[in-house]
């Protein structure tokens, strides 16, 4: 490893390390070469040759970013709690727990994934890989995809290829474990028609804590959108206000 992010906490510190990246570095002449002088001198001559000059720099990583500083700061302060509020006898007894108890919560997951398949609010899910898992009757209306044709899909691949980073920054939060609140975001229809949707993305983890896809709730604005559109354009077709009603 080149550098290392050093996340302290009561007892001890995280250590997050990242390789090495060699990079090559093209100069406007050689740094190292002498400056040149009058012969008295008293003068610095200017550089007669300005021939692109590239160095090798090792034992160097690529920057921290923001983002991973923020990773770094939660991960810490996820140790220190589980460190002063768990006994390792504790955890033992949660796990087991956790095990005894799951036929039951199979169950209630069960429970309602049968009715937000029955609601007439948009709902989806997606896996880790973000592939559909499950399209709800009422995204089957709204897109015209039905469920059979969805589930399976890279949600990306339906996205509207203009916002499909919208949708591929709340993919990236659902797999942090970070909630998205009324996010919007553009899906491409089963014959091509746009669709808009507002949607809340709930994360959902493993007993690992590991990844386990999403669930969306979705609101859409797809009229709303559109009006909005018509009315930028100057075609708001007699429709008046009343057109930019959800």
């Amino acid at each position: 490893a080149a550098v290392a992010l050093v996340v302290p906490f009561s007892g001890g510190c995280l250590f997050w390390l990242k390789p090495e990246t060699v990079q090559t570095l093209n100069w406007a002449g050689d740094p190292s070469k002498a400056a040149q002088r009058s012969a008295d001198n008293s003068t610095l001559l200017p550089r007669k040759s300005f021939a692109k000059f590239a160095s090798t720099v090792k034992d160097t990583s690529t920057a921290w970013t923001k983002e991973d500083k923020q990773r770094g700061i939660r991960l810490g302060e996820l140790v220190e709690y589980v460190r002063s509020t768990c006994r390792p006898e504790s955890l033992v007894a949660y796990n087991s727990a956790l095990l005894q108890h799951r036929p039951e919560h199979e169950r209630v997951a069960a429970e309602l994934l049968a009715a937000m398949h029955a609601s007439s609010v948009p709902a989806f899910g997606t896996a880790a890989d973000g592939s559909i898992s499950f399209w709800n009757a009422a995204m089957a209306n709204i897109t015209e995809w039905s469920e059979r044709e969805a589930c399976g899909r890279s949600l990306l691949a339906m996205s509207d290829v203009a916002h499909s980073p919208a949708l591929q920054q709340v993919l990236e939060k659902a797999g942090q474990l970070v909630e998205s609140t009324n996010a919007e975001i553009a899906l491409r229809g089963k014959h091509g028609q746009g669709v808009r949707l507002v949607v809340k993305c709930l994360p959902q983890h493993r007993p690992s804590f590991a990844p386990a896809g999403a669930v969306f709730v979705a609101h859409d604005v797809t009229h709303t959108r559109n009006a909005l559109t018509r009315l930028a354009r100057g075609e708001r077709g007699g429709q008046g206000l009343e057109g930019l009603s959800a």
